[in-house]
């Protein structure tokens, strides 16, 4: 009777290990997407400020009509004002005319220098892939690599903007973390990389990716007074409300709110491992003492 208890046991606590065991992996691994964003950010500068959205574009005004040309008159007026923008985002399109459909991710070349990605095949972007050009160069993950030719061109539905054509140039090595304060949840597997040119924003950009670049954006600035100055300018289109916030004061407050709390769940799940593992010895090891007696 005791013999059957004890396997009984066993398997429960094997069964509880291997949960234990999965919410230690998943926290290591938005651990590691931590590191990799903290890594990334934590090499801006002071004066570097993020804009973050105060109030959903739909909020506003509801019956605006969307005004490119005062959308890429912006841009040209934040260029005049900050030294360096760091951006990136991702979405799945809605439409893709010759191939599968795949989150694309857009990034423009100072947070693309700020990364050191291993090409497992083909190239790595270069100052000229940031240019304005008609086709764009596309690095694919490594993951989704089967699905998408070097030197083969494809074209993504933009809905009533230009559809955007796209050249693969390389391949990512796996496993690369690829993360930012908004979106920890993506490595480079099955990713498709595009920089952001002045040709891409102003041909192709619908308003939804505008919404999606301004949020997050990193301005690298002199000062309080030019942040006010570029929020002043983007939340006067009516079509965004953001607010510009000093980077490294964000930094402190992420790392308050998320990293400390994730490491000590991190610590306890650890914790749990190594006594569920040693309960599990132990009921072994009583196992196989008593099998011997009864021997």
């Amino acid at each position: 009777m005791k013999n059957k208890f004890i396997k009984a046991l066993t398997i429960v606590l094997t069964l509880i290990l291997i949960i234990s065991i999965y919410q230690t992996n998943k926290y290591l691994s938005i651990r590691n997407k931590y590191n990799t964003m903290l890594s990334v950010y934590d090499k801006l500068p002071i004066n570097s400020y993020i804009a973050l959205r105060n109030q959903d574009m739909n909020l506003l005004e509801a019956n605006r009509s969307f005004d490119d040309k005062k959308i890429n008159d912006l841009f040209d007026k934040i260029d005049e004002i900050c030294d360096k923008k760091y951006s990136f985002y991702s979405y799945l399109p809605t439409s893709i005319n010759n191939g599968i459909a795949r989150k694309q991710t857009f990034i423009d070349s100072d947070m693309y220098d700020l990364y050191n990605f291993r090409i497992d095949k083909g190239r790595n972007f270069t100052k000229n892939d940031f240019q304005s050009n008609d086709v764009i160069p596309m690095i694919v993950g490594y993951d989704i690599k089967d699905e998408y030719k070097i030197g083969e061109i494809y074209t993504f539905g933009r809905g009533d903007k230009k559809d955007i054509q796209a050249k693969v140039i390389g391949y990512f090595s796996k496993d690369q973390n690829f993360a930012s304060l908004l979106e920890l949840v993506d490595t480079t597997n099955n990713a498709l990389l595009m920089p952001i040119s002045e040709n891409l924003v102003k041909n192709n950009f619908i308003e939804s990716d505008f919404d999606m670049y301004l949020n997050g954006t990193v301005f690298e600035l002199k000062n309080d007074e030019d942040a006010q100055k570029i929020e002043a300018l983007i939340n006067d289109t009516k079509f965004y409300n953001v607010e510009l916030k000093k980077l490294h004061d964000v930094l402190d407050d992420f790392k308050n709110k998320y990293i400390k709390s994730n490491n000590r769940m991190l610590i306890i799940f650890i914790s749990v491992d190594i006594v569920l593992l040693a309960g599990i010895a132990l009921l072994e090891l009583t196992s196989s003492r008593k099998n011997k007696m009864q021997v």
